[in-house]
């Protein structure tokens, strides 16, 4: 199994898409620290280490029904330990409200564990779907 940041990267992103939560926990350091700047309170904009790795574990397999990663694109940076990765998602959350989403995902990775991610995503549209704010009504003409 190849180590290198790219591989790393595309096995924790699969592991995301398929909710595998044991698989991406394989892929996180120890003291990984997960930055989403986008979220808004009462959110967490940082989380480390352990919690982290319980985020992973509670979070994930209660947000979606169904959750799957389209269109996967990964690139290195010029700094070695630093990925890009580019995608957008399908699914139903948990309240059976549909989720499609962009996201844009920096990742470093050392010593063949994710060590690092900061998540960017339109956080409307995750409270949309989460049901915390209501649809835009539609536009008629």
């Amino acid at each position: 199994m190849a180590d290198d940041p790219i591989s790393v990267a595309r096995r924790y992103l699969e592991a995301l898409s398929a909710r595998d939560v044991d698989a991406m926990c394989a892929e996180l350091s120890d003291d990984v620290v997960f930055n989403l700047p986008v979220l808004q309170d009462p959110f967490p904009k940082r989380i480390e280490g352990q919690e982290a790795h319980d985020f992973v574990r509670n979070v994930i397999p209660n947000m979606w029904t169904d959750f799957r990663i389209i269109g996967l694109q990964l690139r290195p940076e010029a700094d070695p330990e630093r990925v890009i990765a580019e995608f957008t998602s399908e699914g139903t959350m948990f309240n059976g409200n549909p989720y499609s989403q962009v996201y844009v995902f920096l990742l470093r990775v050392r010593d063949g564990k994710v060590v690092e991610t900061k998540e960017f995503f339109d956080s409307l549209v995750l409270a949309t779907a989460m049901g915390a704010i209501p649809a835009p009504a539609a536009v008629t003409a």
